[in-house]
């Protein structure tokens, strides 16, 4: 299984139809905004003159959503900072940051929940911009460079898109990143049942979680050399409170991350699985330590803990 994300910049007039589109088809996205240039009051979409000196592709103006509108129309997707004014990464460090948060904080309040997403405008990045990203709680950056590798990065604020909705190989795209970007396995279940999907079998305790494992040098799973497997429990913010047992009803949003503790006994259906390590990692990549694993019927087994 693959999923697409997709993201939409500057809020302008056409997202109106756009989300008509992705509603109907139960698609999810997210829309990278700057409410320093949104205008009170939705605009209206017209032709450029030769009067007109904003900006303009191939002469049509695309008119913003207004401040006004914008919780109705966006709030069924995520939301994340462009920048109050569309301010680029090498632009004065103080002036970018302070332009990165001003947005992200505005959107924050109109939308109600965190905001930790951002998109560089124009695709202009610096390290150092970057680091001050990293300092302020933003969780990625995205680019507009691009990239053929699918899945993981090591580099989140410096997240390259994979293709362009207008490309006319998003296909090809999406049919090698389904065939290389691994198992998914998703479980409600804690009662010791065994969920299998692929190459992995996953057998929970503790806690529902998600389970999935990905190839990380593009082969499929069962022969990838290089395999990250990636166990989520239920992850909330302190504070967080809900009106019902099952979560659906959000009533007060939470800070931070805490992560319910919880097992999942993995097996890995590989194509030599005595040649495999398996290492506990840190978010950021780093190796903490090797975990015990064994092979039993010509599987790696081993078990994931979150504790």
């Amino acid at each position: 299984m693959v999923k697409v994300a997709c993201c939409w910049d500057d809020g302008v007039v056409n997202d109106i139809r756009l989300i008509g589109l992705l509603r109907k088809y139960n698609a999810k996205a997210t829309f990278n905004l700057n409410p320093g240039l949104m205008p009170e009051h939705t605009g209206t979409p017209r032709w450029a003159t030769a009067d007109d000196k904003c900006w303009s592709h191939q002469g049509f103006i695309n008119g913003k959503v207004g401040l006004k509108e914008m919780k109705e129309i966006y709030g069924d997707f995520q939301v994340a900072s462009h920048g109050w004014t569309h301010m680029g990464g090498s632009a004065d460090p103080q002036a970018f940051i302070k332009d990165a948060l001003d947005a992200r904080h505005y959107l924050e309040d109109v939308f109600q929940r965190e905001c930790l997403g951002y998109a560089w405008p124009c695709g202009d990045y610096t390290p150092v911009a970057a680091r001050l990203l990293k300092d302020a709680g933003f969780l990625y950056g995205r680019t507009t460079q691009y990239t053929d590798r699918v899945g993981f990065t090591d580099a989140p604020l410096h997240l390259n898109s994979s293709c362009h909705h207008s490309d006319r190989g998003f296909y090809d795209k999406f049919r090698a990143a389904k065939a290389a970007n691994g198992e998914l396995v998703q479980s409600q279940s804690i009662d010791g049942g065994t969920v299998t999907k692929g190459a992995i079998s996953v057998t929970l305790g503790g806690a529902a979680a998600t389970v999935w494992a990905s190839s990380l040098d593009g082969a499929p799973v069962a022969s990838s050399r290089r395999i990250l497997v990636t166990h989520l429990t239920d992850v909330q913010g302190e504070g967080t409170k809900f009106a019902d047992p099952e979560k659906t009803i959000l009533l007060k949003f939470g800070r931070g991350s805490l992560v319910r503790n919880g097992t999942a006994q993995v097996a890995l259906a590989l194509a030599e699985p005595a040649a495999y390590t398996v290492y506990e990692l840190e978010t950021s990549g780093k190796r903490l330590g090797a975990v015990p694993a064994e092979v039993k019927d010509g599987k790696l087994c081993f078990t994931a803990a979150v504790d």
